[in-house]
């Protein structure tokens, strides 16, 4: 029997996408994104899994539309109050999660038929190596390190918007970092420790963020409500 992949879906909806002037043109928005997103995960998810969707402080219409799929069981909502950023509710899923291994993924990535079977494919022929699956390449392309005598693609820093890692190796590079460049740093940990990312052939998912021009380098503005309902600034990074 297939043990079931916990995937693992960061929502947020602030209006953060300044690609606009960079793009010139209109960036989608974030809630337009989570449901191209969600869409593509029901339809083309042909693996046993469960989808963990983390509500960061998403618009009311959101939560709407996601408790409506978890009330006829297709998604586990949490929802957060407010945007704590990826890494807290990345890592608060992961430790809700009942599969394994997990896929974190982030809310503008598209993802096409097979994408699962061969994230699992490519960890099942690496057992015992310090691998991660992902099942396709980032945007810089000239990140790639190689191409492997079956086809498939390794590049170390690719696919922290989209990876698939077994709970053994979670365990050995240890939480996202709360930082504003958090995936930067955990990917540098991960290629310091020995690790490669290995995606497949060919692309099985987009980023449809940076197809349209987002940028991700400007500040977030966090806040954490206190038990008697007041907000305050919550820094995480430095």
């Amino acid at each position: 029997m297939k043990s079931h992949v916990s995937i693992i879906l960061c929502h947020y909806s602030k209006i953060d996408d300044s690609g606009e002037t960079a793009a010139g043109k209109n960036p989608p928005k974030r809630s337009d994104l989570l449901r191209i997103a969600i869409d593509a995960l029901l339809k083309n998810t042909n693996y046993p899994a469960e989808l963990i969707v983390c509500d960061n402080g998403g618009d009311p219409d959101d939560s709407e539309y996601l408790l409506g799929l978890a009330r006829i069981g297709k998604l586990t909502h949490i929802r957060f109050p407010n945007n704590l950023h990826f890494a807290f509710v990345w890592n608060a899923g992961a430790r809700l999660a009942t599969g394994d291994p997990l896929c974190f993924i982030c809310n503008d990535i598209e993802v096409l038929p097979n994408w699962l079977p061969e994230c699992m494919r490519i960890l099942d022929e690496h057992k015992g190596e310090k691998v991660i699956a992902t099942p396709f390449v980032t945007y810089d392309k000239r990140k790639m390190n190689g191409v492997l005598e079956n086809g498939d693609r390794t590049n170390p820093r690719a696919g922290s918007n989209c990876l698939v890692i077994r709970r053994e190796d979670f365990a050995v590079m240890g939480d996202w970092p709360h930082h504003r460049i958090g995936g930067t740093i955990w990917y540098n940990l991960l290629k310091q420790k020995g690790y490669t990312t290995i995606a497949p052939p060919k692309d099985l998912a987009g980023d449809r963020g940076w197809r349209h021009g987002l940028n991700f380098d400007i500040d977030i503005e966090v806040k954490k409500t206190l038990l008697d309902g007041s907000e305050v600034d919550f820094a995480f990074y430095g």
